[in-house]
């Protein structure tokens, strides 16, 4: 008897320390078992001025818009409902993530992106987000990461050294730098093979390889000469952060001016307004008419006339009609 209480504890400790199911635990996010099917990095200096960037990072940095797109293919033995979890350079000068956008596919329009929410990790420098649904076993997951720098002192002669280092192998990895309408003297070390001015000034220089292994380092050492730092938008779209002050001053003229006009409108109404409750309303408009001599006349041969009728017709007698006579010649 003591013998089979013995072995029963024993199979009741055994059970308590068996560990959870994967189902309830949390999947934790192995990049080695999400390879790259590809990797497309663009790196552009001075494009553009993100509202939550801070002021002043853009009046003494030059900032660096770094968007990175990638396909990862789910190589796990199921499908993957956690979290991907992202490398990012949060030790960069001024590094802000922009956002997180998830595509259905890898030929999805960058406009067509869904933003996800996400967190951030600073101890290990990552960002974590789920993805919409969970990634199908052998299946592509698409998504892209914006963020912004500023790698650059404020001055004429710029550069800055841009690195990526592959956290797993890759099928295609292109890198593509802008560099910004106004640049002169642009430089790329390495060099590239292609080299494409673009429309509206700009000039892209770009990058392919294949069959990259994990833990492959691109680095690129960027160089150009601009007096500005007037973004490649702004000048697209014709605002110049230069000019924004006057324009802000001139604007605050055009509103006191406004203002101005609509104070004396509103006295001028207040006095006119005034002047009519002091003036005397007359006690009619219409005109006086005077009775003519001429008008009175007819009138007395009028009744002297039904008179007449009245007397002929037998209607009164003769001294009323003689009364009446005698009165009516007393009004000529």
């Amino acid at each position: 008897m003591k013998k089979s209480l013995f072995v029963l504890l024993i199979c009741l400790f055994a059970f308590t320390d068996i560990p959870l199911s994967d189902a309830s635990a949390a999947e934790a996010f192995d990049q080695d078992s999400f390879p790259y099917k590809s990797i497309d990095i663009e790196v552009s200096p001075e494009y553009d001025q993100p509202p939550n960037w801070p002021e002043e990072n853009a009046k003494d940095h030059a900032g660096v818009i770094y968007w990175t797109r990638a396909a990862i293919v789910n190589n796990t033995d199921g499908d993957y409902s956690g979290q991907v979890t992202v490398e990012v350079p949060l030790e960069s000068s001024h590094y802000t993530i922009l956002g997180i956008t998830e595509f259905d596919s890898e030929e999805t329009p960058v406009e067509q992106g869904q933003e996800l929410e996400y967190t951030v990790d600073e101890a290990t420098s990552t960002i974590s987000f789920t993805p919409t649904e969970p990634i199908k076993k052998g299946e592509t997951y698409s998504y892209a990461v914006s963020s912004i720098y500023a790698p650059m002192e404020g001055t004429d002669s710029r550069a800055f050294n841009f690195t990526y280092e592959l956290p797993a192998k890759a099928d295609a990895v292109s890198v593509n730098i802008y560099f910004p309408i106004g640049a002169s003297e642009q430089s790329v070390t390495p060099e590239s093979d292609k080299v494409e001015p673009l429309e509206g000034g700009e000039v892209l220089y770009q990058y392919a390889y294949k069959d990259v292994e994990k833990g492959k380092r691109l680095s690129y050492n960027i160089a150009y000469e601009k007096d500005n730092y007037e973004t490649t938008v702004d000048q697209k779209t014709g605002v110049s952060s230069e000019s924004s002050g006057d324009d802000s001053n001139a604007a605050w003229w055009i509103v006191g001016i406004i203002l101005i006009i609509l104070i004396i409108l509103i006295l001028y109404l207040l006095v006119d307004r005034s002047r009519l409750k002091q003036a005397p309303m007359p006690r009619s408009t219409k005109p006086k008419l005077k009775k003519s001599p001429q008008t009175k006349q007819r009138s007395v041969a009028d009744q002297k006339e039904q008179l007449k009728k009245d007397y002929l017709n037998g209607d009164i007698d003769d001294d009323t009609y003689s009364d009446a006579l005698r009165t009516l010649n007393k009004k000529k």
